[in-house]
């Protein structure tokens, strides 16, 4: 693999960033990695429940980015701890924070009906997906309102983006706990948005909401689909280039909103029959 370096526009030269759930190799959260480093970003930190694939995405990112620096920390997202460690870690380390991309989840129990969910996988979905939204707004908020003049950050704010899903916006054959969970991110980023310009932080909250996205995180049952509909299933660099777009300055007074990508699904395409 050759070395590519930085070969866009800089729109994240010299930031700071945090993103979870990237420790999958077809990954949106690794694919979106890939893309700040393409914008320039200086650091990285890379978080995930599951270590196993660390090892190859060092390997390839320092490889192809060496003049980016990424530290990958094996950790829960929906651990109060984990989270608020890791960003005093950016601020220890680099002097700053400027975008947290919230991106690990679960697609729940995959039950096909609200009467098959047991309770506790319904609450277990929520604890995941709305869990670690809320607790990377309740700590990088703070870190990424702060300003470093050693390193270079001379203005408060920067931007957080969570990660939802169409299901969130409108009901569909997704497990009714991963729906609930994703309207649930919808408000979290109004809310952050909210109490965040109450605040003066010049923090950003928003959401990106994709329809059906074809990687691994998609059940077994939607895979085939993608074969036969292509253009109905968002491709991670599809979904990275949108977290880029809300991530740099250039989305500076979008804030509060969602983003939906998914070629009009939430309009009333219904993938059943669409692909029988």
């Amino acid at each position: 693999m050759s070395e590519k370096t930085s070969t866009g526009a800089g729109r994240l030269r010299g930031k700071v960033c945090i993103v979870t759930g990237a420790g999958t190799l077809r990954g949106i959260g690794w694919t979106t990695i890939l893309r700040f480093a393409d914008e320039g970003i200086r650091h990285v930190y890379a978080v995930d429940l599951n270590p196993t694939n660390f090892g190859v995405l060092r390997e390839t990112f320092e490889e192809m980015y060496p003049a980016s620096n990424i530290t990958f920390v094996q950790g829960d997202a929906t651990n109060e701890n984990v989270i608020k460690s890791l960003c005093d870690r950016a601020l220890e380390e680099t002097g700053r924070l400027d975008i947290f991309f919230a991106n690990a989840g679960t697609f729940g129990s995959q039950s096909p009906s609200y009467d098959q969910t047991p309770l506790a996988d319904f609450v277990e979905c929520l604890r995941v997906n709305v869990g670690s939204a809320f607790l990377a707004l309740k700590y990088a908020s703070s870190a990424i309102a702060k300003t470093n003049e050693a390193s270079g950050k001379l203005d408060a704010g920067g931007s957080i983006i969570l990660m939802g899903s169409n299901s969130g916006l409108r009901a569909n054959s997704t497990p009714v706990e991963y729906g609930a969970s994703k309207a649930a991110v919808h408000h979290l980023a109004m809310s952050g948005a909210y109490h965040n310009n109450n605040r003066g932080t010049g923090v950003r909250v928003n959401a990106v909401f994709p329809g059906p996205a074809g990687t691994d995180f998609l059940p077994a049952p939607f895979q085939a689909y993608v074969a036969k509909r292509p253009d109905l299933f968002c491709s991670p660099s599809a979904i990275a280039n949108t977290v880029l777009f809300m991530a740099s300055d250039e989305s500076a007074f979008i804030n509060g909103t969602t983003i939906t990508l998914d070629n009009g699904v939430t309009n009333g395409y219904f993938l059943e029959s669409l692909l029988d």
